[in-house]
Parts: C-alpha cells; structure tokens; sequence
C-alpha cells in the first residue's frame, strides 16, 4: 500500500463516497444502542421517540452526507450556547464578553449554582447555563422582543435557513424552567446580567427551543469550522476571530464536566443539548452534528457521543491527532485493494456486490466542483427603501414608454430622448451618477403590454451593462403594469442571477460576480415582491445547478460523481436518493443502461429522486438522459465541434436534479420522482457491437444498428421504472436528436406524447419559464422504420424524421401511461450570450420542468 504522508490536522477529509460510506457504517453500528434516558428536565422532552437516530456531516466545501433520521426535527436546547457567545461577541466584542462571562471549565453539571456562588462576580463559561444567560442579556435590544430578533436571526443565519420555535417545548420550558429563572436571579444579584432578569431568561429559553434537525446542526458548525462564512450559503455570519473564540470555549466546557474525556476521546470542539443533539467542529474541514434522544447521566446523547468518537479518526477530524488515519488513508488509496463501501441499498433491491472503484478520474479533476453556484450565492434583498451607493453600486430604474422617468434616475424624458431613450421594450442607456453609483434606464414598453418575459431579458441586460459592479439594485415600478409585483420581483431575481452565472476553472474562477442583489418596492408591495424574489431566487438556483452540471468536465463528472452529488443536494431540499450500481442494474435487468456502459471503465447509475409532500395531488414522473459523455461508441463521433460539446449530453438529467431541487420549497403539491439514467458512452475493446441486442426492463429486445443512438436505450430503462412506480403521467427530456436542433435551432426544443393534455402542458410551462417547447407529430406509420428481422424492434429508423422515430422508440416503454418526451439538442448548447441565456452549456429544462411540476395534478385528484 503506498502511504498517505497527509496528517490528519492538517489533511483533507476523505472523497465524499468514502465519507458516505463511514457515515453509514456508523448509523448501522450504532442505531440499536439501548443505553442511556431521555430527559426529564422538561416534560416534553419525555415524550420523544427513543429510536430516532441521525448523523449529518456538512464540509466546508458546503457538501453534505447524512443517514438515518438527520431531517426530524428536534429542540436545538443548550446547542444554541455557542452561537448566541458568537453572537454576543460579535456585538459586543470578544473581551469583553470573556470578562464578563468568562471561559474557564467549571467541573460541575450544566445547571448547578456552585460556580456562581464562588465567584464574586458570578462568572461561569458561556457552555452552562448560568453563563448562557448572562450571555444571552449581552445581546441588547430595547425590549425582549428586540432581543429575541436579534438571537433568532443570528441561529437562522448560522443554520443557513429560517428556523421556527417549538411551541409545544417551549410552553413545557416556560411552565417548568424554575431553576434558571432562579440562577438568573442570583446572576441579576451580583450584576452579572444585562437588563431584567426575567427579559434574559425568555429570550434564553427561546433560543433553545427553536426547531433544528441534524444537518441543521452540521451547517451551523460548519459556520465555525470556515471562520464564520456558513458553506451552504456563502454569507458570513460571523467574523473568523469569533468563530475562533466560540470553538474555544466549546474545547474547554462544550460537553460540561466531560468535557476532558470528550477532548481526549473525540480531539475536536463539541457542544450538547438536552434534547439530544450533539454538534463537533473541525476547523477547515466540517462539522459531524448526531441526533438521538437517549441521554446519559451528564446529559449527552449516548448514541452520538459513539457515533462521534468511531467517526473521529476515521474522517480525520480529530483536530489533535498528528499520526496518519490509516482507514481514512486507505480509503483513498486505489492500490490498496479496499473495496467500495456498498451503495444504499433501495428498497426494491436485492442484495450486491460492492461498488468497483474507478481509477480513471485525476485528483486535479476531482478537485473541480461540479456546482460552484452554490459555496456563494448572492444575497437577495427587498426593501422600501433606496439603498446606499456602499449597498447597491448599480441601480437599474424601469421606465415605460412615453412616461416620465422615476425621480431616482435623475434625469428626465427629454434628457434621455437625446440618448435615443424613449422607454420603448428593451431599450437600456447608462447614465453615471455624481454619488458615484451607476444608473441604468430599462425600457420596458408600454405599461398594458409588459410580460415577464421583457422584464427578465431586461434585468439580464441590466446585470450584463454593468460588469464591474458587484452589487446591483433594481426599483420596482407601481402596481400600473401589467404585471403583477410578485412576478415582476420574480423575473428580475432570475434575470439578474442567471445572467451573472458562471463556470470557470481557472485564475480569478472564484471570485463573485454578484454578491448581493436588491430590490426597491414600494412600500404597499415590499410582501408580494418579496414573495416572488423568494420564488425567483429558488428557480435560479435550480437552473444554475443544471448550468453548473452540463459545463463541467466529463472526467470530473462521472456517473459515481453525478450520484454523489445527488446525495449531497438531497437532504438541503427534502429528496430522497437512491443509488443503484452496475451490480444492482443487472438484477434489475436494467439492459439498455448496461449495455452503453460497456466501454467504459467508469461505473454507471441509476439515480432515483423522490419528492414526497403531504397530501399530493398526482405522482409525476421525470426521466432524464444522463450520457455523462458521448464520444458516440463503436460509431464514433467525428472530432469536430459538435463531438467537444458531448460533456453536456447529460443536460436531462441536470436539469431534472436541478429542477427536483427547488419543489419543496416552492410549495409543490404533487410527488415526483425522478430517475437519471447516467453513464458515460465509449469505445473499447468490450465495447456494445453494432449488431447486438439488448434487453431492456420490460423484456423488449432491441437490435442496435447504431451506437450512437444509445440515449433512447438507457431512457427506455428508465421509463420503464417510472411507470412501475404507478406515475399518473412521465415526462422524459433528452438531448437525443440532431434532427431536433435542425428542426427548431438553439432556442426551441421539440415535444412529442401521448397526451395532447401532457403536451399542452409542457407548451404552457414552457412558456412561463422561457424556455419553449413546440410540438412535432407522433406520426405512427413511421414505426414501421424500427422492425428488426431479429429482435422485437431496432434502436435506428430511417434517414429523415429522426426525432419523431426516436419518440416513436420511447413510446414502447410507457405502457400506454400519459407521456410526453422532449427533445432538447437544439437548446442544450448556446453559440453566444443573450439576456440571461449564457455562451455553451445551457441546462435548459429545469426551470420548465419546476412549472410543470408545481402546476400538476392528476386528472382526478381533489382541488
């Protein structure tokens, strides 16, 4: 075996199947431990479920792993500590708050009043609960109200995402909380608090009665671990002095008196609550947060703390071990022999065989991040007010057609009309303001006739005006357009942020191009704006996903690495994900999927997300064609500019995971799964033959008279599966004809279905979104084009109506189900930049499958 010279403290966790797979290991070891109680010190506490039990694992890279119950929610409780001192130390500096509070270990349980009876000045540590208190008095406000926003902003920040109190934990600690009502009073005695006793106590016990699940944790610890800036949002929260100082106070007292054992079992900064949740920091590197109620005597979760100590050495997080992890080494290693962990196994699946491990993929190609939207996005704001030069140095005004322009552009209409500016659709002009920020007038048209269609391209020009400014604003004009205020916000949001997208690998790739977006409404709209600039910034940051996917490199975005992405998108957007391997494939009799990938040494998969609401109104499927690369096979590509483009013949299957990222928080209201059929296809010596035949999932044989029309054979596996799962209706996107882009070119794709509701549908999605469909006969006779004299059909009809035989193929695997396909090799590729739309890869289809989706119901479910 060759030897890892890495060490462990200043090392790198180890590659995200391997973390998976450990994290796993850990939830099966341990999810049957019986040891230990639930709490008692608040009586619904009592009442949890014994059973739950989950870890998560967020890096700083912002990617995350979880098993078992990590999205139950539960009460954060004494968690809370650390990040209401990082709180505190931010507003009031961190000296100050060590001299008042102080940080040295008591050596007593989290509630006991001996500490501050032996201090003159009833100083403890920020980790128990007479120090929480008077930490939390140092936050200020004028009222407990004010307080409390400050506190629930701060926690929501550091979880990356709005959380919402207990209200049933908090009634039980409000009834119950005697004794830190009465350790506030000794505190306020000994002028250790800020303000009322009573203020300090409320809003403490708020604090930790907000609502968290296990990954929630793991984010907010991640925040530490990167000095401050929360991975999954790319926003600081806190400064890197304090987030050095709450690690260390989480070191010295973070597990109470067992904090010792802790440090010397585990090697990292940890904190505990009550109601079980544990939350471990290595700096640089991520966070391990555990959830499970079961308590032991000094009120630490008994299944997390073995969970943390097994997982410690073996990710390498272990802030203080300076000799080589070997199983994290190992795990590295391809010449050690080690085989891949096995993939989750589906419910539908029997057992298989480890996962083969690739040796194809370089470390500098793994080093490329295949959804760099992500680490940093743009903050979005609304407000009623216009913002300073210092918070918004471009400011687009919209101005209609023969109107006079708003009092902020500081011109007026006859000034512009010497610049040619008449307000008329699409017009834009910059003017330069003496503030120093830069004014941009959007013609948007006549005021009856403006669509959201106008208003997006125009922000995207916007955006693209002013390429130096980092910070933008855009004022919303009054309720006389034709478009409603929430879609206006809308259609900025993704205007704005789609056209400042981008994927580069290379000097400056790292630098934001837009780091916060404001919008300015009037006063009587700022609730609707700020309700479509929400909806707006989801649906970007799908399509952004997609964009993100279909740019990247096909030897970094490997099918095994589409999967892991998957996995670790999942959890932040309430998905289910299964991953079913070259093993699982040929039980699963899955022949169209193998059979492409039988040139390749990279693994395929199968990717099945599932979206799951309460209640849904109809179950849609999306299957997607995930050809990671298409060199074309035995039937090889020839090497022109067309074959360089084959990185993005997987665009179906990004825009279908961007796409199944964004239901829940838009409120979709029908289940949807999804399966990415993703493989690589590539000539070699046991490579699939001209000549062959293929079995698919539902037994139909297929005789394959040309390689490179392989998309149709793992599509038809994966339709297959979702009319299994009992869909009402599926929907497959595939960039699978050239005769489509010669059909509509770059800006439309084709759809063809069963369905002529289906079809009408998509038009109508596509339409909303921007990204239109147009729809081409499914003209049966040329079926005939697909007979094979030795198989139940071929995989190649004639030369002319390639598309329309292709759907023709599909159909055959839909079992008479409502089906619609869509053809998107024409809109897949974009020769140059226009409005939001970039130069190259374009992930087109997810922001039309998020209308389709949020829109759908079955055609006999209640309204």
């Amino acid at each position: 075996m060759t030897r890892d010279h890495r060490h462990v403290s200043a090392g790198l966790l180890p590659a995200p199947a391997t973390t998976r797979a450990r994290v796993t290991e850990a939830h099966e070891l341990f999810r049957t431990v019986t040891d230990g109680s639930l709490s008692t010190v608040y009586p619904a506490l009592a009442t949890a479920d014994p059973d739950l039990f989950g870890l998560s694992l967020v890096s700083t890279a912002g990617g995350v792993v979880a098993a078992g119950d990590a999205g139950v929610p539960f009460a954060i409780m004494s968690v809370a500590k650390p990040f209401v001192f990082a709180l505190a130390c931010e507003l009031r500096g961190i000296e100050s708050v060590r001299r008042r509070v102080g940080v040295n270990a008591t050596g007593m349980p989290f509630s006991s009043t001996v500490p501050v009876e032996r201090d003159a000045r009833g100083r403890t540590n920020p980790m128990v609960n007479p120090g929480a208190i008077a930490t939390t008095s140092l936050v200020g406000g004028a009222s407990t109200e004010e307080r409390w926003e400050l506190v629930h902003a701060a926690l929501s920040g550091f979880a990356g995402r709005d959380l919402v109190l207990d209200e049933e934990i908090l009634h039980s600690a409000r009834t119950t909380n005697h004794r830190n009502r009465g350790l506030a009073n000794m505190l306020a005695a000994v002028g250790a608090l800020d303000g009322e006793a009573a203020d300090a106590v409320e809003v403490y016990t708020r604090q930790s009665c907000l609502s968290v699940t296990t990954t929630d944790l793991a984010v907010m610890g991640a925040t530490l671990a990167d000095g401050g800036t929360n991975p999954v949002t790319g926003r600081r929260v806190v400064d890197a002095e304090t987030a050095h100082a709450t690690l260390a106070v989480m070191t010295v007292a973070g597990m109470y008196e067992t904090s010792g054992d802790w440090l010397f079992d585990v090697g990292m900064p940890g904190k505990s609550g009550i109601a079980g949740g544990i939350v471990t920091v290595s700096p640089g590197k991520g966070a391990l947060a555990t959830f499970s109620p079961l308590l032991d005597d000094a009120g630490n979760s008994v299944r997390g703390q073995l969970a943390t100590r097994h997982l410690a050495r073996r990710l390498g997080l272990d802030i203080l071990a300076s000799e080589v992890a070997p199983q994290a080494a190992r795990a590295e290693s391809p010449e050690s022999g080690e085989p891949r962990p096995p993939l989750r196994r589906p419910s539908s699946s029997r057992a298989h065989s480890p996962v083969r491990r690739s040796t194809v993929s370089s470390s500098a190609a793994r080093e490329i991040d295949p959804v760099p939207s992500l680490r940093h996005p743009a903050e979005v704001r609304v407000t009623d007010s216009l913002p300073s030069v210092a918070e918004a140095a471009a400011l687009a005004v919209p101005v209609s057609e023969g109107a006079d322009p708003p009092g902020d552009l500081g011109t007026d209409a006859a000034q512009l009309a010497v610049l040619g500016f008449t307000g008329a659709a699409h017009q834009v002009v910059v003017l330069p303001d003496p503030a120093g920020r830069a004014l941009v007038a959007l013609g948007v048209g006549a005021a009856a006739s403006v669509d959201t269609t106008v208003v997006r391209d125009l922000a995207a020009t916007f955006a693209r005006a002013v390429p130096r400014q980092t910070t933008l604003a855009v004022e919303l004009p009054g309720a006389d357009l034709a478009v409603p205020p929430a879609d206006f916000a809308q259609a900025v949001v993704e205007g704005v942020l789609l056209a400042r997208w981008r994927f580069f690998v290379g000097a400056g790739g790292d630098e934001p191009t837009l780091t916060a977006l404001t919008l300015v409404a009037p006063p009587e709209l700022v609730d609707d704006v700020r309700a479509g600039a929400a909806r707006g910034e989801v649906v970007a940051r799908a399509a952004m996903i997609s964009r993100d996917l279909s740019n990247c490199p096909a030897t970094t975005l490997s099918a095994e690495r589409m999967g892991e992405v998957a996995t670790e998108l999942a959890p932040m957007a309430g998905l289910e994900v299964e991953l079913f391997d070259r093993a699982q494939l040929e039980e699963m009799g899955c022949g169209g999927i193998l059979g492409v990938n039988r040139g390749s040494v990279e693994e395929p998969r199968l990717i099945k997300l599932s979206y799951r609401p309460d209640s849904p109104v109809g179950h849609l499927g999306l299957v997607g064609k995930g050809i990671m690369y298409d060199s074309g096979g035995i039937s090889l590509k020839p090497s022109d500019e067309s074959h360089a483009q084959m990185k993005n013949d997987m665009t179906g299957a990004a825009a279908i995971l961007g796409a199944m990222t964004a239901l829940r928080d838009l409120g979709c209201r029908a289940s949807v799964t999804a399966y990415l059929c993703c493989t690589d296809n590539m000539p070699s010596g046991s490579a699939m033959k001209l000549g062959d035949v293929l079995r698919m999932r539902n037994g139909t044989t297929v005789e394959v008279l040309n390689t490179d029309a392989e998309g149709r054979l793992v599509m038809a596996d994966g339709l297959c599966l979702a009319v299994e799962d009992g869909v009402d209706a599926v929907v497959d996107v595939a960039t699978l004809t050239g005769a489509c882009l010669r059909t509509f070119g770059v800006d439309v794709a084709g759809v063809m279905g069963n369905d002529a509701s289906l079809v009408a549908r998509l038009r109508e999605a596509g339409a909303v979104a921007d990204e239109p469909v147009w729809e081409l006969p499914l003209h049966r006779p040329y079926r005939e084009q697909l007979v094979s004299t030795i198989a139940d059909m071929t995989n190649m009809g004639g030369a002319n109506a390639g598309s329309i035989t292709a759907a023709l193929f599909l159909e055959e695997f839909v079992d008479g189900v409502s089906w619609a396909h869509v053809d998107i090799a024409g809109t897949a590729q974009q020769p140059a930049v226009r409005t939001w739309r970039n130069k190259g890869a374009s992930g087109f289809g997810a922001k039309l499958l998020i209308e389709l989706a949020t829109r759908f119901e079955s055609p006999g479910s209640p309204r």
